[in-house]
């Protein structure tokens, strides 16, 4: 019995680092068993000779004369462009460059290292290298160090090109905005953020401090009693994350037979919302709102702020939701679709049951047996009152047959990440993101951004960044005022709120601030957020905001996005260099390409692969008999294994991916180099080590 933990616990490392160990063995046994004695004499001096034949040939063939034809492209593209404003001008700008880099070093190394080997054999050049003292080994090394020295070389032209390119852009725009506001030819909301654009620069390369999670409150929660409230009128919801393992959950409705109830159970508590009037009007809703729910707007013009709540008892939905917040149960099922009624001013149960069929439907979200991860939510469905719960107030299992204990199995709710909060608390779903409502400043309800462990100088100001979507109620439809959105910091060791600072943001554009550094003290803080403009609603998500850490080289920014590029390139020619070992050219294009997007096209195919595809295909054919629905099932589920198979052991090009980040100016971490380096080890060494071994035993002399 001793023996089976270490049994098992090395199936799991095996399975965890399986390319890591195919790569291992495969240069193993290529180099010290095939290839022992010519890895003995390998001279680097030989290799070098072999790449430079490689590359003049490259050089001589005017390779580097597409480079001008990439430039005069970008450059014409460029000018089409139709920005938001001057960032977004330069930001279009370095991906166009980036693109048409990219692009042109991986063409290029697969029509090099696809053509030159299989030329050289058809034109016999191959005979004079081989019957030299030159081991196949350095020929295959010779020819990698060549074409990626022709990378090398494209990429310094592209990047010399894309950083004189960008600053003249970026300076000739700052000089445009600099006379528009000396002449005070600017929109008054636009001014700060073209004033930013002046001080700061276009071309940046920043670090941010990371939240840990994204919350929405009716107020500003404290740490007194532990309860967090949201809004009611289905504003906001509390999402409560569970973990069930799968095989304690029926695959079918048949399945289920016999098993109890599975029952969920939460204490809500609720109150009476101070100071706010509601509506039913369905009118007064953003346009991006569900038409299918009530809202609230809690202040209209011509109604006192704090008149009275709704008179109607306040009730709860509840609602059973995927691990990403979507539903997974209609709604219909869940109390036949009636809101539980709760008690003003008291902390009142909501409890459910779930049938046999929301248990299946919720244990097919179960992958390869895995846990299975989701939520249920708490949604107040009246108006006029907040609906708040506690960390360890809800409860999840199935119901026990005796009356005086309620489950014969408990889960409790289980936090998204170590760090994050064991609830969620949403606001509603716009197109861009969850809305938060404007009102006025002291009922307006606030999203929380929450920081923890941060390393904050305490000294000076910190730059905040926010880039939101603004929508309006509708109410008033002469309402073009400027949207008031108020940031504060809370420090949750001293407990102390900042002064307000008030930004005016733009739709879709980045409005600029910067918030004290001393209120960040001990870097565990929350960043408060708060719509002072009644009838105003902003979209927001965890990206939408950035506190910006420090504002580092762009210069240097550029060099790792093109050193990467450039690790991309020699995986290519790895590839590229193995196919054509014992294909035609032609065919070795097209295999290098599929290698190249076979991962990624898998990718693509998301949640056709997932288990339980078969079924689903046979019942979209509509078949019938038995027999052949159990063919057609079951070669769909083997197609798609195979194909997930297949998927692993090719290389996740995505590991290369560099344009996001510095179009966004954000500061490439050492850690994307390391990716990049780590592909390459896995695929493209033990790909050289093939070459190797193929063209040792290929007879390409007399």
């Amino acid at each position: 019995m001793s023996s089976e933990p270490s049994i098992l616990a090395a199936s799991d490392f095996f399975f965890r680092h399986v390319g890591l160990l195919v790569a291992a063995g495969i240069v193993v046994v290529g180099l010290l068993i095939f290839g022992f004695k010519d890895l003995l004499r390998l001279s680097p001096a030989r290799i070098w000779a072999v790449s430079s034949v490689s590359f003049t040939d490259a050089i001589r063939r005017r390779v580097l004369w597409i480079t001008p034809l990439a430039i005069v492209g970008v450059i014409l593209v460029s000018q089409f462009q139709k920005p938001v404003d001057e960032l977004d001008a330069i930001r279009q700008t370095t991906k166009f460059c980036l693109f048409a880099t990219g692009m042109l070093v991986t063409l290029t190394a697969i029509i090099l290292a696809c053509t030159n080997l299989p030329k050289e054999i058809e034109n016999r050049v191959i005979f004079t290298i081989v019957t030299k003292p030159t081991t196949r080994l350095e020929i295959v090394l010779g020819k990698v160090v060549g074409f990626a020295c022709v990378s090398a070389a494209i990429l310094l032209i592209m990047g010399v090109f894309t950083y004189g390119y960008l600053h003249l852009r970026s300076w000739t725009m700052q000089r445009e905005v600099s006379q528009r506001l000396e002449a005070g030819e600017v929109d008054p909301a636009l001014r700060p953020t073209l004033e930013h654009y002046v001080s700061a620069g276009l071309l940046n390369a920043k670090e941010f401090y990371r939240p840990q999670d994204l919350n929405f409150y009716s107020r500003l929660p404290g740490e007194d009693t532990g309860v967090r409230f949201t809004s009611g009128a289905s504003e906001q919801s509390i999402a409560i994350p569970f973990e069930v393992p799968a095989d304690d959950l029926p695959v079918t409705v048949e399945a289920a037979d016999g098993l109890p109830p599975m029952r969920f159970v939460a204490l809500v508590e609720v109150r009476p919302t101070k100071g706010e009037t509601a509506t039913e009007d369905a009118s007064a809703m953003p346009a991006t709102a569900p038409t299918t729910q009530s809202v609230r707007i809690p202040y209209l013009p011509g109604m006192e702020p704090d008149a009275p709540p709704d008179a109607r008892r306040p009730a709860v939905f509840v609602e059973v939701l995927d691990r990403d917040f979507f539903t997974l149960v209609p709604s219909n099922e869940i109390n036949g679709g009636r809101p539980i009624e709760v008690a003003p001013n008291e902390v009142s149960p909501v409890a459910i049951e779930l049938t046999p069929a929301n248990l299946a439907a919720i244990r097919k979200t179960s992958v390869d047996g895995s846990p299975v991860r989701f939520h249920i939510g708490l949604r107040g469905a009246v108006p006029g009152y907040e609906y708040g719960t506690r960390v360890g107030a809800a409860q999840l299992g199935y119901a026990s047959p005796s009356p005086d204990k309620l489950f014969a199995l408990e889960y409790p709710s289980v936090p998204a990440s170590p760090d994050a909060l064991p609830i969620s608390f949403r606001g509603r779903m716009g197109n861009h993101g969850q809305q938060l409502r404007g009102d006025v400043a002291d009922v307006a309800p606030v999203a929380v951004y929450r920081y923890r462990n941060q390393e904050v100088d305490e000294t000076g100001e910190v730059p905040v960044e926010v880039r939101s979507f603004i929508e309006r109620s509708g109410v008033d439809d002469n309402d073009e005022g400027m949207t008031n959105l108020q940031l504060q910091v809370f420090n949750r060791k001293s407990n102390t709120l900042s002064d307000p600072v008030v930004i005016h943001p733009e739709n879709g554009r980045t409005a600029y601030a910067n918030l004290p550094a001393s209120a960040m003290a001990g870097g565990n803080f929350d960043l408060v957020l708060k719509v002072t403009s009644p009838g105003h609603w902003i979209s927001l998500n965890e990206t939408n905001l950035a506190l910006v850490e420090a504002d580092r080289s762009f210069a240097l920014n550029l060099f790792k996005s093109l050193f990467i590029l450039w690790l991309l390139a020699i995986l290519v020619v790895a590839i590229a260099v193995f196919c054509s070992t014992f294909l035609s050219w032609p065919i070795a294009v097209v295999l290098t390409v599929v290698i190249l997007l076979g991962r990624w096209g898998v990718l693509q195919l998301g949640d056709a692969l997932t288990p339980g595809i078969g079924r689903q295909v046979v019942t979209d054919l509509k078949l019938t008999g038995a027999a052949e629905s159990q063919v057609v099932s079951n070669t769909v589920e083997s197609l798609s294994r195979a194909l997930q198979a297949l998927s692993s052991v090719l290389p996740d090009i995505s590991r290369f991916a560099v344009t996001e980040d510095i179009e966004r100016g954000i500061w490439i971490p050492l850690g994307a180099i390391g990716d990049g380096l780590m592909v390459l080890l896995l695929f493209g060494l033990p790909l050289i080590v093939l070459s190797y071994v193929i063209f040792r035993n290929k007879e390409v002399a007399p």
